[in-house]
């Protein structure tokens, strides 16, 4: 020990000492930790000039900035810890205006399926939309993709991939008109296949079917034959 400072020496190749600062009045120098664990239960690992993340017993956390005087880009003053993103033993996800962050620790995956705008976790990948749509990627319930959406208060399904590669749609497609969807034309209220115009083409309409059009049906489709 000399004038506040601690020194340590280890010996080289040639047998000669070399002494390094270990620690002094300002700190201990982590250069010198080669062993051993940080406990992130005992201590908080954090930037005090940019107090945003944040690492502590209960994860990674990064919290939204609060400016000083409400100027973006300026001093960081402090923290809204409802707005944060969390990587903990249960996965990564985001918290918008749901709980406070400082003192929400959830213990299980559902607390967060809950309350996450998104979170990837050992369920998978889930995504919260607007009007109560959720997107949901990964092997659970028996499919891999579902899209959900909460209609008076009861949640439906409306796109779903089964583990089997099967897909089921009750949702509405909407598209522009002049686009293309599989070889089916979109025109004004109606979807066609082929030429319009052609004996062969097929025409579906949700009305005003043009004059001269032969239509036919089945037991469960009724359909337009092209003009001609």
């Amino acid at each position: 020990m000399v004038g506040g400072t601690i020194l340590l020496s280890k010996q080289d190749e040639e047998g000669r000492q070399k002494w390094v600062t270990g620690v002094t009045s300002d700190g201990i120098s982590a250069s010198l930790i080669t062993a051993g664990v940080i406990n992130a239960g005992e201590i908080a690992i954090m930037n005090n000039s940019e107090p945003v993340f944040r690492w502590d017993a209960y994860g990674l956390s990064a919290y939204d900035a609060v400016w000083a005087n409400g100027e973006v880009g300026t001093v960081i003053s402090g923290i809204d810890s409802r707005k944060f993103v969390r990587f903990d033993k249960l996965g990564i996800y985001g918290i918008d205006d749901k709980v406070d962050g400082a003192s929400w620790h959830p213990t299980n995956i559902s607390e967060v399926d809950a309350k996450a705008t998104f979170a990837l976790t050992w369920k998978g990948l889930k995504v919260t939309g607007n009007s109560g749509v959720i997107a949901r990627i990964g092997k659970q319930d028996g499919k891999i993709i579902d899209i959900t959406k909460k209609v008076g208060g009861n949640t439906t399904s409306v796109f779903e991939v089964d583990n089997s590669g099967n897909v089921k749609l009750t949702g509405v497609i909407t598209a522009e008109s002049g686009g293309n969807i599989a070889g089916w034309s979109i025109g004004e209220n109606s979807l066609i296949k082929g030429t319009l115009g052609n004996s062969n083409s097929i025409h579906l309409y949700t009305g005003g079917y043009p004059t001269g059009a032969h239509f036919g049906s089945t037991s469960n489709l009724s359909w337009a034959l092209g003009i001609g």
